[in-house]
């Protein structure tokens, strides 16, 4: 079993142990992940991580981690999510994307316990860890729902899909709407009345002045947190997803 010494747990104001890992790729294409053996049942496989130490941060927490555990170091990539366990143990989990540059021959896990390494592809690493970390599991089940839907979404750069103004309206002025495009507007031609759209003929100027603020196409506010996802087999209320507020380390 893996034994630090002066290792001080630390918890955030929930009760939580706060952790952090990466999930370690051979590339972008992330079709190939790193995992390591257990410390506590060798014959395991887990996704690298531990327990954050006093004023770390959670990516150089993840960082430090995958370097010590998997001997390898790399590129940190997003932040996937903050992933909660509340079963036997309380612990909320940051996980990083990382992509590997460097990989030593010896480490620190390998020469203190004689801590393994391997590739797997991302389908048989869920399998395998499914049934001893499943948590970790789910780690790798979120990035595959991450990429399918950024792999659904419009390739042309707008939110609509290509060819769904192909019925564009008439040219005004110098700027035209080609079929299929986005809206090209000149400097000289841009909008004085404040708003982010130009005054058209097509449309009457709102009645409440310059501000957007009441109009139906007024856009949402931002939203930059990361997602937090619980992981509980037998909690009945627990939500799939809850706003987490973002770390410094994006």
């Amino acid at each position: 079993m893996k034994f630090k010494p002066n290792q001080t747990r630390t918890y955030d104001g929930d009760g939580f142990k706060k952790r952090a890992a990466c999930l370690c790729f051979k590339n972008d294409r992330e079709e190939e992940v790193l995992l390591v053996s257990s410390s506590r049942h060798p014959e395991q496989w887990i996704v690298p991580g531990g327990g954050m130490e006093p004023e770390e941060e959670p990516c150089g927490a993840a960082i430090r981690e995958v370097f010590e555990e998997a001997g390898v170091k790399g590129k940190l990539g997003r932040l996937l999510g903050v992933f909660e366990q509340n079963q036997d143990r309380k612990h909320r989990t940051y996980v990083y994307v990382l992509t590997v540059t460097e990989t030593l021959e010896a480490w620190e896990d390998s020469v203190n316990i004689g801590r393994k390494r391997e590739w797997f592809p991302v389908d048989e690493a869920i399998r395998v860890l499914q049934g001893h970390k499943p948590v970790h599991a789910e780690y790798l089940r979120r990035l595959q729902l991450h990429a399918h839907r950024s792999s659904t979404m419009p390739s042309n750069g707008n939110s609509l899909p290509a060819g769904s103004l192909s019925h564009a309206p008439p040219p005004y002025g110098n700027n035209t709407l080609p079929s299929g495009g986005p809206l090209q507007l000149s400097c000289s031609t841009m909008p004085s009345n404040g708003n982010s759209l130009p005054a058209s003929p097509l449309s009457p100027p709102p009645s409440y002045g310059n501000s957007l603020a009441a109009s139906p196409l007024s856009p949402s506010p931002p939203n930059d947190n990361y997602p937090r996802y619980a992981v509980v087999n037998t909690a009945p209320q627990t939500p799939s997803a809850v706003v987490l507020g973002s770390s410094s380390c994006r």
